[in-house]
């Protein structure tokens, strides 16, 4: 049964007449006759009496009408569903994020993203590269905000800032009052790491494998906020994105003046893959601030 043929019914039953419901749809009254017809030839019964010029419901055509009505509902319900989600104006968006995320400019747009389209769902996962790299080949992920993936998977990668590694010590430690720290000062000193997939402990270990130094390490932590509460302790010190603590007074933080320590950090996706049209106007929007 086509859904055309209710959509004529209703509106004969509506307007209560096939004249009246031709100019309604715009169709020849020979074509509201002929779909009237034909949605009686379909389920065997008579819909209307026909009293002059009046279509008047049979109880078989008021029984249909009721159903008719809730289907051609949920007809007109999944037309704008769809119809949003083509304007990408509903959808669901799955983002993968490093933890440094919230403390830039990306949680901004974000959030001014959802306020914009209330109907859009956001799932945002923490985590690492490697990590999301495999989520978004698996489809777990549509984007991720983080350091660069290896060159040799199918993905893209649009660069949006350097992200610097400063030096963070306690506050008490004796590096802290020096105005000048250099690689040599961190020869003996014990640094709390990240996990080993994390780009972070990647970056310091290729540092001080290229300056030549040792790496002493004792501590190993989930994640950066339990690198901080750890240095906080006194068990050592860290290199990690300075705006994670730039506002705070439980830190020292220093740059290594002769080293450089910036990790680009932008969007990574699928190459080639098209995505949801809210997806892709989220990418825009975050694109768009390099």
């Amino acid at each position: 049964m086509e859904i055309r043929l209710l959509q004529t019914f209703q509106a004969v039953v509506e307007c209560g007449s096939q004249i009246k419901a031709a100019n309604l749809l715009q169709y020849a009254q020979s074509t509201i006759t002929l779909h009237i017809n034909q949605l009686e030839e379909n389920l065997g019964i008579e819909l209307f009496e026909r009293k002059g010029k009046q279509m008047v419901l049979t109880e078989a055509g008021k029984l249909v009408k009721e159903q008719a009505d809730i289907l051609l509902n949920q007809v007109n319900v999944i037309t704008e569903t769809a119809k949003e989600f083509s304007n990408g104006q509903k959808g669901f968006i799955r983002i993968g994020a490093i933890d440094s995320i919230s403390k830039t400019n990306l949680i901004a747009i974000l959030t001014t993203f959802m306020k914009e389209h209330p109907q859009i769902c956001l799932s945002i996962e923490s985590g690492v590269t490697q990590q999301f790299s495999q989520q978004i080949i698996a489809n777990e992920l549509d984007i991720a905000l983080c350091p660069p993936p290896s060159p040799e998977l199918n993905l893209e990668f649009y660069p949006l800032y350097e992200e610097k590694l400063c030096l963070i010590l306690p506050i008490d430690h004796p590096l802290a009052a020096q105005k000048k720290i250099n690689m040599c000062d961190l020869e003996n000193e014990n640094f709390i790491l990240t996990g080993p997939l994390c780009e972070y402990r990647r970056k310091i270990e290729h540092v001080f494998l290229h300056h030549g130094f040792h790496l002493h390490s004792k501590y190993d932590a989930a994640n950066m906020e339990m690198v901080l509460n750890l240095v906080r302790q006194g068990f050592g010190i860290a290199m990690l994105p300075g705006n994670l603590v730039a506002n705070s007074h439980q830190y020292a933080i220093h740059n290594i003046d002769d080293i450089s320590t910036s990790l680009p950090i932008g969007l990574m996706r699928l190459k080639n893959k098209v995505l949801s049209p809210a997806t892709e106007k989220l990418i825009a929007n975050i694109v768009s601030t390099r």
